[in-house]
């Protein structure tokens, strides 16, 4: 898939120490001509004040944290396709639910409203696997 000139929301929503792993991809997203629109959710920013500021470097975008901050992703076309990585529980329970409380739940229902792609990458613990054995 070219990359170059689209822009592409990632959107973190699961623990923090996984947040390492995925910014050698948002480099390479960089480096293929992706524009980057990093979203992290409120109660994740306050323990990545670190990572935050090297996802903002690789992304040259602020990162997206509040409710406010999503709002207008649909209706001023900010995302061509957005990815959920890594995709907590909790946040994949919440869209199959329909229940839109956090930036990354609105960020997501909000990009759909223009009936583009949602990539989700779960990040899930032993104990779903174990639900699912």
């Amino acid at each position: 898939m070219e990359v170059t000139g689209k822009k592409i929301g990632f959107i973190l929503t699961d623990s923090f120490c996984n947040f390492q792993k995925l910014l050698s991809q948002m480099k390479t997203l960089k480096k293929l001509g992706a524009d980057l629109l990093p979203l992290i959710d409120n109660f994740e920013l306050d323990v990545t004040k670190n990572i935050g500021k090297d996802i903002e470097t690789i992304c040259e975008n602020k990162i997206l944290h509040t409710i406010e901050g999503v709002k207008s992703i649909s209706h001023k076309n900010l995302t061509d396709i957005v990815i959920v990585a890594p995709a907590s529980e909790n946040t994949i329970s919440k869209l199959a639910c329909d229940i839109i409380d956090t930036p990354a739940t609105l960020a997501i229902k909000s990009h759909l409203k223009n009936n583009l792609p949602v990539v989700v990458a779960l990040s899930t613990s032993d104990g779903l696997r174990s639900k699912l054995d």
